[in-house]
């Protein structure tokens, strides 16, 4: 497609992704199959779009907003490095997988995307949950951190309010649990 006829919502999703894929080198990634192409973004590897289109009429005529990612499934992909701060741009993303990586990271900007309700980062080689989680605006229901090198749980992510799914198997975690997850529903 061409840039010109792409709406600002859908520049800023294609310049993100393409931030998002030279900052974990891309390039090396097992599987990167139409990254970086012309073709929609709805068509590259691993991504998945709505198909929200809110023009009711039949005509050829300018269509509403359509083919905005919702998910990013990338396990096993060999991505590394931190994910970039424009990330957070991804304003439709509602799961993020990126299990089986090598990104040593789990950013608390994640934490400030309004729409995302899974990650899964099992296996990455992070050392750590961020402890400044925001109490606003997260909806996050599911975190797959299993297989990774944490040893202790924040009081922080007790602000995971809608938090229903903690998967923490494989880590490096000894003693009770806090009494913060107890107050969790």
């Amino acid at each position: 497609e061409e840039y010109e006829s792409r709406t600002d919502d859908e520049r800023v999703q294609l310049w993100t992704l393409g931030t998002f894929y030279y900052n974990t080198l891309g390039h090396q990634w097992r599987n990167n199959t139409n990254w970086m192409t012309n073709v929609t973004v709805c068509e590259w590897h691993g991504l998945t779009c709505d198909d929200y289109d809110d023009d009711d009429d039949d005509d050829d005529d300018e269509q509403g907003k359509k083919g905005m990612v919702t998910e990013i499934h990338l396990p096993n992909n060999r991505i590394r490095r931190d994910l970039p701060n424009e990330f957070t741009l991804l304003t439709k993303l509602r799961y993020l997988g990126l299990a089986n990586n090598m990104l040593g990271r789990l950013d608390p900007l994640l934490f400030e995307m309004a729409e995302l309700d899974v990650i899964d980062f099992d296996n990455n080689g992070i050392r750590e949950i961020p402890n400044d989680i925001p109490r606003e605006n997260n909806r996050l229901r599911e975190l797959y951190l299993a297989e990774n090198r944490i040893s202790v749980l924040p009081n922080g992510i007790a602000a995971l309010q809608k938090l229903e799914v903690l998967w923490l198997w494989g880590n490096s975690l000894v003693g009770t649990l806090p009494d913060f997850l107890a107050g969790m529903s």
